[in-house]
């Protein structure tokens, strides 16, 4: 597995990687080759050995004289100039342009803050400040990456084959596991290792290669065997020009890293295969259906005695004697205290300690049968036991078992997500191939490339946009062009398109069920609705929708007003004519009850639907086949189709066929089956709807289509979405034409701020940050401190009989939470008994909560049954592990037994829980533990399970048990909270991912940013590279004069100022000849003096847009065209957004004025308005929720339009903002001196000039797949003017 962590410089001296990776090596020989971990030469010290370079970027460093050569030791002093000055690690000279201080977001608020207007009242300020806020937040420029370190870690049994293996088992794994980072930055370079130039990076390059220090580490941070490898890349690469810059991490380096990551456990495996003769095997498989690969033979109390961060809790607990009043001191002493910092230790000790542990556990040959496995014998069947596996080569392996193997990545891909790209696909085509073994690394990349291919042909291309001509110069040797980055596809396939499509299409038809007497609603239900509630459930009850929709934020009383909708759906369309489906057979029994309605998990219902409808199609069939026979048919003609029927008849003599049908259609009409019902006129009503996948979905909706009925979509758009392909609930909420019906009134909470705090942090409000801060409900710390500050919390709630609930972002935070409190109760003497070890690695005995995690309908008592989700309270412990346990909500109901196999696998605790599983519960205090990488919506749904208390309990320093790298430097938690707020994790379906990618493409900002970068030449890859081509004579001599920057930069201020260096440089450098000494010098002069003249000439620039500055014409036709279509497009889209504006009546056109009514007038006022409207687009203006306040003051309505000033440094930034000003107040002006025309029709802006373009994909409206394009890669290009 590989991981990868952005390296940031602390700001502390001491406490950087650079630090720790040189402070953990052992003392050794100084600059000797290090190939691998060299067990003669470190084992007897302590530490780690030294690091070595690596990366083909090596070659660009240094000097004529020096050199760095990979596989050569790192040196202290080279890390600290390469890692934290970004300098040459023999010649200290910069790489490229210096790491730039880190300025926070208060600062830059502050700052911005400073230039308002002294003249604005409280309400403008503080409008103003929040616009402020909002803009840095969404321009939030973090901290300077560094570098990034790569982690390479193998599973856990190739570290304890290493830990218990001889010198020659140790060198043959290390050198597997070098072999294959080796290939892996291969991969990268050949991939993944790419630079960005040009206008805002608009231009992605190759590189040379990464610059990088391999580190080779051996135990986790408790001791245990972990070898590992951190790959310290340096954010500094060296481009086709060969000037240094920083790595393209958003558009290259992290959307390759799992692809990346599975590639190298391939390899991983390969290699340990052929060098130690080891076979493999899935040790378990995840609940999202990722398999979990481990050496064969590996004793599995190995894997789990080296794990010993439980044990040493453990063993603190019973040392403190934790009993009693005083064991809550205790058991936080015993978590405290266990915690270690990284020790360093040599090979010969820690190879001793670890055959001791592994001997007391596997006894005296732990390894025994693991290696040297044989290949099986000719003739006999593979995977024979004791074996491995035969490698093969990429042309063994036949085109029918390529696609068979492409239709299972593409089943894996559209289980999983709406949409993928080429790393996605590459990643899972890895998977795919795990089982096979190659002979070399080159064979399997030719397989997976071909299996790539193989599953691209299957997928549809969606990510569509309008683009322009690409120049020449700015294509890749493929031909595609380098303004779109490598491997960026968006695509999906066409069932998904088409479900999409479907859905939006139902949501707009108006033929379903409609309840005739609305009134009936107003006092139907357990207690009556509140306004808001009734005026949503008669808009569904009368819309006539065949999918109807309703948003209900957390605590808004969606159960309140849903159960008056049943009750009175089904006194008009009868007893049992509502049927409510929920994510999971817990929420589904809760949902039912609830509402007093039938109710099932989605994914039962349908599986009793199609079982239903396979039974009424044979039962058709067989009927058929009956008169078919009556009639004097041949038994011939329906033997085959009978036989999938009924197998039985498959060698019955003709004359006993007719019998057979009869019998065969008794049985099946007689069979007792539990049914779904579906009837014309039903209600289904699909709760939490956010997390239903979109294919399941699209089936519900289809099957009551063909029934008659109606759907009704419940469920929060900003709330936790499906683990499947989904994201269509909001894309359905996006797309209706008309408003969704919504819940607005927060009824849940006892405190009243907690409603308006709530709804804030659902809209990502930052403000919600400081709400929850002042009334105490944000507390912070190091992960251990968090972990005993909701453990401690939820203890004393509960010991007060309150129900408490521990939330956490993943299962193994979770099943710690949960061992505290069982710890708790074990102490008090609330558990105790036989133990038996559950799913999550937990004990359990009589007294313990525990949690059901997998439907098994068998395992029931009356209307109890084992579900998912399910909590339960153990009645009893046998000696085979299986559990007698009673419901935790029905005490007195009779208790089910669960039979061992199913409690090691499907039971955990359930004292504490994850976010996804707690979302539908309401509880009286909930406690989060949020994580720095934690999204919005899962922030949301943990901070509105409690009616009373809901606390964050904010992880500032989360190091890892087996991470042996020092936490990261602590952050304040509001800093974190707010970063939670902005990261939005809602999944967006295909045809929302297209949309978006079409929008990023097609902005003023995009294009103003690739026109500037065509029309720039030269200057955008440095003059100087150009001289050789305009002066061949001279360019030798003015490179090497002292002022050849100069002259650089006087010719970047020629090209700005609109003058045709290509053709003025040669002449001023020929008018006469240049001074012999400082000749750069003297042509920098010349050429300030042809800028001034040109200037003084006052020759106004045209604008596009009235924003960009057009560029002189091209001589050249490539340029000339790509520089046209571009200001083309510009210009239509700053229309195109004008238009939106003004037809939706954004806030911010208020400040425009209404348009005028003459129309010489109008049209001058459209211009200016279209500037405005480029301008927003250009710097991505956000209103503030309310929109912007329209001041009195010249400078605040300036503000509340165009945003505040972002800079007043860049010139290009200070121009455009100077532009967008004095057309703001050019079309105030002429809305003010001219007679206004009437307010255009909802729908209609005052004649926007727009451009007419091929239509993009819209939701609603399939689109056929465009034909797959071979070589040249042109389908990189969009579709071109």
């Amino acid at each position: 597995m590989i991981t990868v962590k952005r390296l940031y410089d602390t700001g502390r001296e001491g406490t950087s990687i650079v630090d720790y990776l040189i402070e953990s090596v052992a003392d050794g020989p100084a600059q000797e080759a290090h190939a691998h971990f060299d067990g003669t030469r470190y084992y007897t010290n302590a530490g780690t050995p030294p690091g070595r370079w690596l990366g083909a970027g090596l070659d660009g460093l240094g000097d004529d004289d020096r050199h760095l050569h990979a596989g050569r030791r790192v040196g202290a002093d080279q890390l600290r100039a390469l890692i934290q000055d970004g300098a040459d690690p023999i010649t200290h000279q910069m790489l490229g342009r210096a790491f730039p201080a880190h300025v926070s977001n208060a600062d830059r608020v502050r700052a911005l803050t400073a230039d308002l207007s002294a003249q604005l009242s409280a309400d403008e300020r503080a409008a103003r400040i929040e616009q402020i806020e909002r803009q840095v937040a969404r321009t939030n420029k973090a901290k300077a990456v560094h570098g990034f370190d790569f982690t390479f870690a193998p599973p856990k049994s190739v570290s304890v084959v290493w830990a218990l293996g001889d010198a020659g088992v140790r060198e043959q794994i290390e050198a597997a596991h070098h072999d294959a980072i080796k290939h892996i930055v291969a991969m990268m370079e050949a991939d993944s290792i790419r630079t960005r130039q040009g206008a805002g990076g608009v231009v992605q390059t190759e590189t040379r290669g990464v610059v990088a220090a391999a580190f080779d580490h051996w135990d986790s941070r408790e001791g245990d065997p972990h070898l590992h490898t951190h790959l310290v890349v340096a954010n500094r690469v060296q481009g086709p020009d060969g000037a240094w810059r920083t790595l393209d991490s958003h558009g290259a380096l992290m959307p390759a890293q799992v692809a990346l990551s599975e590639a190298y456990d391939n390899h991983l495996m390969d290699g340990l295969a052929a060098r130690l003769g080891v076979e493999w095997h899935v040790r378990s498989v995840s609940r999202t259906g990722r398999e979990h690969w481990e050496i064969d033979g590996v004793d599995d109390r190995l894997l789990k005695v080296f794990s010993t961060r439980h044990a040493q809790i453990e063993a603190a607990r019973d040392e403190a004697g934790a009993d009693g009043a005083g064991h809550w001191d205790a058991d936080a002493r015993a978590w405290a205290g266990t915690r270690s910092d990284k020790k360093h230790h040599s090979l010969e000790e820690l190879t001793r300690s670890w055959r001791e542990r592994a001997c007391q556990v596997a006894g005296d040959q732990p390894l025994r049968g693991v290696t040297g496995r044989p290949l099986p014998a000719p003739g006999t069947m593979p995977a024979q036991p004791g074996t491995r596996s035969h490698p093969v080569r990429a042309a063994d392996i036949t085109d029918d078992q390529v696609v068979h193997l492409a239709g299972g990545v593409l089943v894996a891909l559209q289980s999983s997500r709406a949409h993928w790209s080429t790393w996605n696909i590459r990643a899972e085509a890895q998977r795919a191939a795990r089982r096979i073994r190659f002979e070399t690394p080159g064979q399997r990349d030719q397989f997976t490339g071909r299996l790539t291919e193989a599953v691209t042909a299957r997928c549809v291309r969606v990510d569509y946009a309008t683009t322009a001509h690409t120049p020449a110069r700015y294509r890749r040797r493929d031909g595609s062009s380098q303004f779109v980055p490598e491997n960026s596809e968006i695509f999906t396939t066409q069932v998904l398109l088409d479900a999409e499509d479907a859905l939006v299409r139902w949501s707009r038809s108006t033929d379903a069920p409609r309840l005739a007497n609305p009134g009936a609603l107003a006092t139907s239900g357990k207690r009556a609705p509140s306004a808001d509630q009734l005026a949503a459930i008669e808009a569904v009850a009368t819309s006539g929708r065949r999918l109807d929709l309703m948003v209900g934020p957390a605590g808004a009383g969606k159960t309140t007003a849903l159960s008056a909708l049943v009750e009175a759906w089904q006194a008009e369309h009868g007893a049992g004519s509502v049927t409510a489906l929920a994510p999971s057979s817990a929420a589904a029994e809760v949902l039912g009850e609830s509402l007093g309605a039938p109710a099932d998990n989605v994914s039962m219902w349908l599986t009793l639907r199609r079982a239903q409808a396979e039974r009424d199609n044979q039962a058709t069939f067989l009927r058929q086949a009956g008169d078919w026979l009556d009639q004097g048919g041949r038994v011939a003609d329906i033997r085959d189709s009978l036989a999938v029927v009924d197998p039985t008849t498959a060698g019955l003599p003709d004359r006993r066929i007719r019998a057979a049908i009869d019998t065969a259609l008794h049985r099946i009409e007689n069979t007792p089956m539990q049914k779904a019902r579906l009837e014309a006129g039903d209600l289904i009503i699909v709760d939490e709807a956010s997390m239903a996948a979109t294919i399941p979905l699209h089936e519900i909706v289809a099957q009551a289509d063909a029934a008659g009925a109606k759907v009704l979509a419940v469920g929060d758009p900003d709330q936790l979405a499906a683990v499947e392909a989904g994201g269509s609930f909001g894309m359905l909420i996006d797309s209706h034409p008309e408003s969704v019906p919504s819940l607005k009134t927060i009824h849940r909470f006892v405190d009243d701020w907690q409603g308006p705090a709530s709804l804030a942090l659902r809209a990502g409000d930052r403000r919600a940050v400081e709400t929850y801060t002042a009334r105490g409900a944000v507390q912070a710390g190091t992960q251990e401190e968090v972990l005993d500050q909701v453990h401690a919390a939820w203890a004393s709630e509960t010991a007060q009989g309150r129900t408490s609930l521990m939330v956490a972002a993943d299962n193994a935070t979770a099943a710690e939470l949960a061992a505290r409190a069982r710890a708790d109760l074990k102490a008090a003497g609330k558990v105790s008994g036989r133990e038996v070890t559950l799913a999550d690695g937990n004990q359990a005995s009589a007294g313990d909560l525990i949690v059901t995690r997998k439907n098994a309908r068998a395992l029931r008592s009356g209307r109890h049954w084992a579900h998912n989700g399910a909590t339960w309270t153990v009645q009893a412990v046998s000696a085979d592990g299986a559990m007698l346990v009673t419901p935790a909500a029905d005490p007195a109901a009779e208790a089910i037994h669960l039979p061992a196999d199913y409690v090691a696998a499907q039971v955990e605790l359930g004292y504490a829980t994850t976010i996804y599983r707690a979302q539908g519960h309401t509880v009286d205090d909930c406690h989060v533990v949020v994580t720095p990488d934690m999204g919005r919506q899962a922030l949301y749904v943990g901070m509105t399970r409690g009616k009373s208390a809901n606390v964050a309990h904010v992880v500032t320093d989360s190091a890892a048990a087996d991470d042996d790298l020092m936490p990261q430097f602590a952050q304040e938690p509001a800093h974190i909270l707010t970063d939670v707020l902005a990261r939005d994790t809602a999944p967006a379906t295909a045809r929302r991912a297209a949309d978006r990618h079409a929008d990023q493409v097609e902005s003023v900002k995009r294009l103003a940013n690739e026109y500037q970068t065509i029309a720039a030449g030269e200057a955008a890859w440095g003059w100087e590279n150009a001289l050789p081509r305009l002066l061949p004579r001279q360019a030798d001599r003015l490179l090497a004069d002292d002022y050849s920057d100069a002259l650089a930069t006087e010719l970047r201020r020629a090209s700005r100022a609109g003058l045709d260096v290509n053709v003025v440089l040669p002449a001023l450098a020929g008018a006469k000849p240049l001074n012999e000494a400082h000749p750069a010098a003297d042509l920098a002069n010349r050429v300030a003096k042809a800028r001034k003249a040109h200037t003084a000439a006052g020759r106004p620039r045209r604008l596009i847009a009235g924003l960009i500055p057009a560029a002189p014409p091209s001589a050249d036709p490539d340029v000339a065209r790509a520089l046209a279509e571009r200001e083309k497009l510009i210009t239509a889209r700053a229309s195109a957004v004008l238009h939106q504006a003004l037809t939706e009546g954004q806030p911010w056109t208020k400040d425009l004025g209404p348009a005028p009514a003459d129309a010489r007038v109008r049209s001058q006022w459209l211009e200016a308005a279209r500037t405005v409207a480029a301008y927003r687009d250009r710097y991505g203006i956000v209103d503030p929720p309310d929109g912007p306040i329209t001041a009195t003051t010249h400078d605040a309505s300036l503000e509340a339009t165009l945003g505040p000033v972002v800079s007043h440094i860049d010139r290009t930034v200070v121009e455009d903002r100077r532009r967008a000003t004095q057309a703001l107040l050019k079309a105030r002006r002429l809305s003010e001196q001219a007679p206004r025309q009437a307010a255009p029709a909802p729908g209609r802006a005052p004649g926007v000039p727009t451009m007419s373009r091929t239509p993009r994909g819209t939701v609603g409206v399939p689109q056929q797949p465009r034909t797959r394009q071979q070589p040249g890669r042109e389908q990189d290009r969009g579709r071109e003017l």
